[in-house]
């Protein structure tokens, strides 16, 4: 059973760790049918947001992992999570990459220091269920038709934001059965702060790219399909990581854009 949310909160707001920053994630309190939830935002692949993720875990131990990925993409993270390295403790090592950029573990795997957020999370949660939650299924389907009826979106509109679920579908499909290059979130993306490095360089490095993202994203005018596909997206995140409250507390992975909206569903 999930810690109590009061507790977990009190430890990840102690301001120790920047990475911690309460802007980049969020408390969902129980109600009377539901358990209560944190939601984490992250920077895909950035090693400030699978330290973030293993910290809140490890703070609220979930009785459920929810993660922006397909179904079909989840038994991959949770065979590379096997491969993460413990200490005697049964305590994540956070070592120093060597001069290749390479993380060495104790037993052979591969320190959570360096595994993208996704896998973090399930490593750091081991005896909880691991949802996908960003899959395109009836939820999806339902909401899509209702929001495209509601924007009274065209239907080049429509098509082109079923292009875009067709290739989170398919980028679940290379995950699943795909090369190993292929595994990681959108095939990995490189930082340029190490996973070794000071938690204060991490915490800067991940919030200027935060930053810099939503500077573009307001600066841009989106491109309807796009906001479509991402209100349908999140809407049936968010009805998923609710279902998942019922059986338990929930830990739920999301990208960074997706924090206040998914969170505030759920509120």
């Amino acid at each position: 059973m999930a810690n109590s949310l009061a507790t977990a909160v009190e430890r990840l707001s102690d301001g120790v760790d920047p990475r911690l920053d309460d802007e980049r994630w969020r408390a969902v309190p129980a109600t009377d049918d539901r358990a209560p939830a944190i939601v984490v935002g992250v920077v895909h692949d950035h090693p400030a947001s699978a330290h973030r993720v293993r910290a809140v875990a490890d703070a609220f131990d979930p009785d459920v992992v929810a993660l922006e990925l397909p179904r079909l993409a989840v038994p991959h993270y949770e065979h590379e999570a096997d491969a993460v390295a413990v200490d005697v403790d049964g305590r994540y090592d956070d070592v120093t990459p060597d001069e290749h950029g390479t993380v060495p573990a104790t037993d052979g795997g591969t320190s959570p220091a360096g595994t993208d957020e996704m896998t973090a999370a399930i490593a750091a949660a081991p005896d909880a269920t691991v949802a996908g939650v960003d899959s395109v299924g009836w939820r999806f389907g339902v909401r899509f038709a209702r929001l495209a009826r509601s924007r009274d979106a065209s239907l080049a509109t429509v098509r082109r934001a079923a292009k875009g679920a067709w290739n989170v579908t398919r980028s679940a499909l290379a995950v699943r059965f795909g090369r190993d290059d292929d595994h990681r979130h959108g095939g990995g993306v490189d930082h340029d702060v190490s996973p070794g490095a000071d938690p204060s360089a991490q915490a800067a490095d991940e919030g200027a790219q935060i930053s810099r993202s939503r500077s573009l994203l307001g600066a841009l005018e989106r491109p309807e399909a796009d906001v479509l596909l991402d209100e349908t997206r999140e809407a049936t995140m968010a009805a998923n990581v609710d279902a998942h409250r019922r059986t338990g507390g929930v830990v739920a992975v999301v990208g960074m854009e997706h924090l206040d909206r998914i969170a505030d569903a759920l509120a």
